[in-house]
């Protein structure tokens, strides 16, 4: 919704800004003002980040229209952008947002969460980019832009503060001039919270989280033509699961001798347990965590060859995490999900740039691998096994199943034939799974903007991208009690060696029109595609079946409309784009009873208008507005598998309208001190968590706000912030799955309550 400072009209110290800050991005490979871009664009600086509190990926839907950020898990998000969305949680996962970090391609599902620290600006590019943004961008781009070493400056910042949730945290960060033609810069965060769900069976609280992260950069400008920037990262997070709370779906009342139990929403476990009915509370007996380190490391080189800019950068990453879920939350352990992987990416780009007159161009080569070796623990009524749980009877001899799901007789102990090897025995099953699975992707592009007339622009772009992928799994289910037992009575086949390499490929584009209506006004029309590659089914535990044949490749066909415009000499800011996109085998995970499917829908369509506002009225007020609608988004012909037709069904984590509305007011009270106050409004509509669109596992309409304040000596460069986000403390779901049979339990995840944080920061010149 804003903006870096750039150029002219910078107020004085002891005067209120009258004007719009100018907005400088690089979604086309150069710094140019947001105005002349012809992409619907957010930009935060690294200024807004710090004052709307926003230290984590997760804030920015509060600032973007059409973005929903979600997810059962913090270190794995559902990130949505105009309705296009990855809905899975396992660790191979293909992202339809392409996120970059410093020009790097981030890929890995479990990389996606960001903390912001010491950055430069965020860029959000809505819609597929098709060329400059080419890999799996079929929803758009999260640019991610740290601040970097500056050279000629040593200077040095530092912030701290506490807050709710025994909350303390801090950051820091030093720019060390090294010579005329180096710099050096260091960037540190730490942050250590408390949890915020009361643990009604343990008592203890859960959701706590502790994190930490270290940047290093380094560079160098050893001539005009040409500069190296290295720099080096770290961080870890100890976090939890989300423990959700669970919704039961069978019925509480005992059936009549001779007839089956029934289902009934808001009912019963398949254990009996009535689950809580209310947010951050639970019964779990866990414990949980989700624990996640990351390393990597980049370096871009850039050189002037005279006819063009030549740009490398070089990119490794990788990620280790550990998790346990205990998705039943009570204090049975009837469904726990153990998590673990170590991935890993390495990337190479090259990039060929050049403005002559009225004809510029781009063109490069992009090459990316990244390895997945997983290792997942399930445990399946673990309970029977330690006797703290027993299962209630469902069906009757000749019945048919009492609920969705629930086969007559299957799964419970009572019904087991005579065998020596299960006499006794509990169903408490463990499924030890995992997987490696190594990803290529190759990709050449070219794009070329010609100057036709002083005010017409036309630009199109290509983009040929190969990608292979190549899975080995493996799925060993057994009872617990009776480990050698292989017949057919387990409660899934498991497999001991299932996999493929596939390969796909395809060709992107991008055709663009623009029109400088005047030097405050740009009219564009364009048109772009989208790929996103084929992949394999990452959460096929159950059998081979699930695993052996590769989810395709989706499609996406954009055609936008929109205006950037500027007003009463950058008083007023209106940027407004209207889209439609054709969504072709777009890819969709289906979990019910127990089991994940990867299914290619047939076709979708989405329909829908953005608009981001700025204004200033009076001297130190700026007034914003980032309203994203989207009466359209629905399945077009979608079938779930099982038989069921999906088709005219809401997209998941498509709300029909998104808005903030936000006001800042900045005013010098001396010629010392300014004093800053302001808040946000974000509204949305009813946004569905699963593609049945069940009601119960939805979020409806909600709003949240957010209060922040600020006073800071200019002299000295200190002051003070205060933020409370969420005021008025709503409750509101981010994430929810159909577990069913044979648990008997649906799953719901809460968002965080209210919070709020005082820190105290300084800088040093």
């Amino acid at each position: 919704m804003s903006s870096t400072v750039q150029g002219q009209d910078v107020a004085r110290p002891d005067e209120p800004r009258a004007v719009l800050e100018e907005v400088v991005v690089s979604a086309q490979w150069r710094d140019e003002r947001l105005q002349d871009v012809p992409i619907a664009t957010t930009v935060l600086s690294g200024s807004e980040l710090r004052r709307d509190g926003i230290i984590h990926s997760s804030r920015l839907a509060q600032v973007t229209p059409n973005l929903t950020y979600s997810g059962g898990f913090e270190t794995i998000p559902k990130i949505a952008l105009r309705g296009v969305v990855t809905n899975d949680f396992i660790q191979n996962l293909n992202p339809a947002v392409g996120t970059y970090v410093d020009d790097v391609y981030v890929g890995l599902g479990t990389a996606q969460a960001m903390q912001l620290y010491d950055m430069e600006r965020v860029e959000v590019l809505r819609g597929p980019q098709g060329t400059l943004y080419g890999k799996n961008t079929t929803a758009g781009a999260i640019n991610y832009v740290s601040a970097k070493p500056r050279l000629g400056s040593t200077d040095a910042s530092l912030s701290a503060g506490v807050g709710s949730y025994d909350l303390r945290e801090a950051d820091a960060a030093l720019n060390a001039a090294i010579g005329e033609r180096a710099a050096s810069r260091v960037s540190l965060t730490w942050r250590d919270r408390g949890g915020f769900v009361d643990n009604l069976h343990t008592g203890r609280n859960a959701r706590a989280l502790k994190f930490w992260g270290a940047r290093g950069q380094l560079f160098l400008k050893p001539s005009d033509g040409f500069d190296a920037l290295l720099k080096v990262f770290a961080g870890e997070r100890d976090g939890d699961a989300l423990n959700r709370m669970t919704i039961g779906t069978l019925s509480p009342v005992a059936p009549a001798p001779g007839s089956p139990r029934r289902s009934q929403l808001h009912g019963i476990h398949i254990t009996g347990y009535e689950p809580l009915r209310a947010p951050h509370v639970t019964e779990s007996d866990g414990p949980t965590y989700d624990r996640v380190d990351e390393q990597g490391a980049s370096l871009t080189m850039r050189g002037d060859l005279g006819f063009a800019e030549i740009k490398a950068i070089t990119g490794y990453g990788r990620v280790e995490r550990d998790a346990l879920d205990d998705v039943d939350g009570s204090p049975h352990s009837l469904l726990q999900l153990g998590y673990g992987n170590v991935s890993r990416f390495v990337s190479q780009e090259l990039r060929l740039s050049s403005e002559e007159g009225r004809f510029s161009w781009k063109a490069g080569a992009h090459f990316y691998e990244e390895r997945h070796d997983v290792d997942n623990r399930f445990r399946f009524f673990d309970c029977l096994r330690i006797g703290t749980c027993s299962l209630l009877p469902l069906s009757v001899p000749g019945d048919a199943p009492a609920a969705a799901g629930y086969p007559p007789f299957a799964y419970f102990p009572e019904v087991f034939p005579p065998a020596p090897e299960l006499a006794g025995a509990s169903i408490a099953t463990s499924v030890n799974w995992g997987y490696e699975q190594e990803n290529r992707s190759y990709a050449a592009f070219g794009e070329g903007s010609l100057q036709l007339t002083d005010r017409l622009t036309t630009t199109l772009g290509l983009r040929h991208t190969t990608e292979r992928r190549v899975i080995d799994a493996y799925s060993h289910v057994s009872f617990i009690e009776a480990a050698d037992y292989r017949g057919p009575l387990r409660l899934f086949p498991g497999y001991d060696s299932a996999g493929g390499s596939k390969r796909w490929d395809n060709v992107s584009g991008r055709f663009v029109l623009e029109y400088e209506l005047s030097r405050d006004a740009l009219l564009y029309a364009s048109v772009a595609t989208g790929f996103r590659s084929g992949n394999w089914n990452g959460g096929a535990y159950s059998s081979p079946a699930g695993i052996r044949v590769p989810v395709d490749p989706e499609t996406l066909a954009s055609y936008e409309l929109g205006l950037k415009s500027e007003w009463f000499d950058r008083r007023l800011r209106a940027n407004l784009s209207g889209f439609y996109s054709d969504y072709e085998d777009l890819q969709v995970s289906v979990f019910a009873n127990s089991t994940q499917m990867q299914l290619n829908a047939a076709n979708a369509e989405i329909f829908g208008a953005e608009a981001e506002l700025a204004a200033v009225p009076v001297p130190g007020l700026t007034a914003r507005l980032a309203l994203g609608w989207m009466p359209t988004a629905k399945y077009v012909d979608f079938n779930d598998g099982r038989g069921v037709d999906l088709s005219g069904n809401r997209m998941i984590l498509a709300p029909e309208v998104t808005a903030t509305a936000a006001l800042d007011f900045d005013y010098p009270i001396s010629s010392r001190w300014t004093v800053s106050a302001g808040g946000d409004v974000r509204y949305q509509t009813r946004t569905h968590f699963t593609v049945y669109n069940h009601q119960h596992l939805s979020q409806g309409e909600f709003a949240t706000t957010n209060l922040r304040a600020s006073l800071h000596n200019l002299e000295r460069d200190y002051g003070v912030r205060l933020l409370v986000r969420n005021l008025f403390d709503k409750a509101y779901g981010v994430d929810g799955n159909t577990i069913g049979a044979p648990f008997g339990f649906d799953a719901y995840a809460w968002g965080e309550p209210r919070m709020w944080s005082a820190s105290f920061f300084v800088n040093f010149n």
